[in-house]
């Protein structure tokens, strides 16, 4: 059975699918889009808006996995540190290196379409498409910018995404928090359980 959440991402994504694209932030809220904006509301409405700007590369795992990272990583940008000083990489917490990897085409050069596609559809009130070749770190206190660059950031791993909570949990510490984090599997865990989530 499909959970709220996915229920609600399922329906965000057709409804948005269908509206052009000067009506898309209407659809979605754009206040919700605005700086350093927090809460479920935020988090769900960029995770909608990421699975209509890729649209063809649709995969309910990683939305749920997106949420996920949101609430170990920042509490869905409640935690007082999501936006530290001289740190951008938002609610989904997308450290500069891996950021920078979302552009790096010559290495993953699979993020090409995926980059054509934000051109496409991820447009501000009817303005020209986002080239993200020119987005920066700093632009992921945008809600929106730090899940599309996680989502962007996820397409560069090879290994796909475990659809259990601790297959997640470890695939998570492997790759996004790493080695070098201070997360641990176990935080993941504590942090997305009891939630209805799953798929």
């Amino acid at each position: 059975m499909k959970s709220g959440f996915f229920n609600f991402i399922f329906c965000m994504f057709f409804g948005v699918s269908l509206v052009a694209k000067a009506d898309l932030f209407d659809t979605l809220g754009l206040e919700h889009f605005g700086d350093k904006n927090t809460g479920e509301i935020a988090v769900n409405k960029a995770i909608a808006l990421a699975a209509h700007i890729f649209i063809s590369h649709q995969n309910p795992i990683v939305y749920v996995f997106l949420k996920r990272i949101a609430r170990v990583e920042s509490d869905l940008g409640r935690h007082s540190g999501t936006f530290r000083q001289g740190y951008f990489g938002g609610i989904w917490q997308v450290d500069r290196i891996g950021f920078d990897e979302t552009k790096n085409l010559r290495s993953h050069p699979g993020l090409s379409r995926l980059h054509d596609e934000i051109k496409q559809r991820f447009s501000w009130g009817g303005l020209p498409g986002v080239d993200w070749s020119k987005t920066s770190w700093e632009d992921c206190t945008i809600p929106a910018y730090s899940c599309v660059a996680a989502r962007l950031y996820l397409a560069t791993i090879s290994e796909a995404i475990p659809q259990s909570l601790e297959g997640q949990a470890n695939y998570w510490k492997k790759y996004y928090n790493t080695a070098a984090g201070a997360g641990t599997a176990q935080h993941f865990i504590n942090a997305n359980r009891g939630f209805k989530d799953e798929l």
